[in-house]
C-alpha cells in the first residue's frame, strides 16, 4: 500500500525576500506550506551582511 503524497494549504513559487517571508508567515500561522525554489542552494557563507562587495580607498 503506497502512502497518500502530501497536501499542502499553499505553494509559494521562489524564495527571495518576499517568498521567504510569505512562507514563514503562513506557517506561523498554521498553513502547511510548500516552498518551490529552482536557483541553487545557499549557505551561510553566501550571504555578507553589512559588508560592501568593495574596499574604500
Amino acid at each position: 500500500m503506497s502512502s497518500a503524497p502530501p497536501i499542502y494549504d499553499v505553494c509559494v513559487i521562489g524564495s527571495g525576500p518576499a517568498g521567504g517571508v510569505l512562507s514563514k508567515e503562513l506557517a506561523e500561522a498554521g498553513a502547511k506550506v510548500a516552498l518551490v525554489e529552482a536557483g541553487r542552494t545557499m549557505t551561510a557563507e553566501d550571504f555578507h551582511f553589512h559588508a560592501w562587495p568593495y574596499e574604500f580607498p
